[in-house]
């Protein structure tokens, strides 16, 4: 079973999440950042492939 589970992701609905908040989820993120729609994107099209590796 494949399965995608990307964490906080920038996305409207976080940008109205406060900064300090914000701050505070993202120091306990190991790259230090939020991830972006576009990399969910690019892991969702790859699963989605019938590729074989």
């Amino acid at each position: 079973v494949n399965a995608i589970a990307p964490g906080f992701t920038e996305t409207e609905m976080l940008s109205k999440v406060p900064a300090e908040v914000q701050e505070k989820i993202r120091a306990r993120i190991p790259m230090g950042r939020f991830g972006k729609p576009q990399e969910v994107a690019k892991v969702v099209a790859f699963i989605a492939t019938d590729a074989d590796y």
